[in-house]
């Protein structure tokens, strides 16, 4: 593939079709010295009904990961985004993508468009070619053999995983941050006449079904070489908001509220936690706007008849590289009747 020369070590979890978090933990941190980059073609089940993610032992596995791997330049993470979008579903109800330091990427086709079964999500970083339009990728089978029909965020997700080895190959200092910032500066707009994409405040094209955009090998690799390590991360909290408001009923009005942030920090990845009771929850879209005036789309309408939000945390990485200091406001609205 995109990586000829890597070296490879598989782990069993898929095949149990419920893997403990322990199990999941051990298999995302055995070795996080020798591993570089722990690809990941598995999730949660795409029905659009699922909030599911990690436990809390594979949640401080990625944290160990990206602190401690590597010499301390932290593991890379890669994570399919979802295969749900013919069910509506997003890949901000994958807490597995949602979380900072997974990289979420999603599919297309060769023609650049969002593949069929492509999830969109604010928490999408880099997008990569896979199945759709009709054609497949050629890859190695079981049995020896070869396949032509492979697709899916599964294959777009090492595609991503061998051309941030080579990254790594072109420069072994970066850390794992360093190969997010490079992801959102080299990203291919592709799809370019598509409605979802935005300019965000720092004059990045990021769209909600791509992100950054198609990984480009030869650009990230070029960006590698010469890439200067960014500084230490900071984090701000808003601290808890309470709202304490009713949810009208498809009124056109949406319950809102604004913090402001006073910190001055370059942006990389917002997270929102939600605590919300609703009969049900598929009818609610929840968007959060920054200072800039970027909007990400936390939560779409769709089919959803679950009854809350019980403390789920979505992310956003549509703010990179904007300025923290500011409003912060936090929109849910019911889009249906009912």
């Amino acid at each position: 593939g995109a990586a000829p020369e890597a070296t490879l070590a598989g782990f069993t979890l898929i095949e149990v079709c419920s893997s403990p978090d322990s199990m999941e933990a051990n298999a995302l941190t055995h070795e996080d010295q020798i591993m570089d980059i722990y690809s990941n073609s598995w999730g949660p089940f795409d029905n659009g009904e699922i909030l599911a993610g990690p436990g809390p032992l594979l949640t401080a596995g990625f944290e160990s990961d990206v602190a401690n791997g590597r010499g301390g330049l932290g593991n890379i993470i890669t994570w399919a985004a979802g295969n749900g979008l013919a069910n509506d579903d997003d890949s901000n109800k994958d807490g597995y993508a949602n979380a900072i330091e997974t990289i979420a990427v999603t599919a297309v086709s060769h023609m650049g468009r969002q593949s069929w079964y492509a999830e969109p999500g604010a928490n999408i970083l880099i997008a990569a070619h896979s199945s759709g339009d009709s054609e497949g990728i050629t890859t190695v089978s079981t049995n020896n053999g070869y396949t032509d029909n492979f697709g899916g965020t599964s294959s777009a997700t090492p595609l991503v995983s061998g051309v941030i080895a080579l990254m790594l190959e072109a420069n072994p200092s970066l850390t794992w941050r360093d190969v997010q910032h490079i992801l959102v500066h080299s990203g291919d707009k592709n799809d370019p006449l598509d409605s979802s994409w935005n300019t965000n405040g720092a004059g990045h094209d990021v769209s909600h079904k791509y992100g950054y955009g198609a990984i480009d090998a030869g650009l990230a690799i070029s960006h590698s070489e010469n890439w200067t390590t960014v500084s230490p991360a900071l984090n701000v909290s808003s601290g808890v908001q309470n709202i304490g408001q009713a949810i009208p009923d498809a009124t056109g009005t949406a319950v809102s509220d604004t913090v402001t942030i006073t910190d001055v920090l370059k942006v990389e990845h917002v997270q929102v936690t939600v605590d919300i009771s609703h009969t049900y929850r598929g009818d609610l879209e929840v968007v959060l706007t920054s200072p800039s005036g970027t909007q990400s789309v936390l939560a779409q309408e769709h089919s959803d008849s679950g009854n809350n939000y019980n403390g789920w945390t979505f992310m956003t990485v549509h703010n990179w590289d904007e300025n923290s200091q500011g409003d912060w406001t936090i929109s849910v609205e019911d889009l249906d009747s009912g």
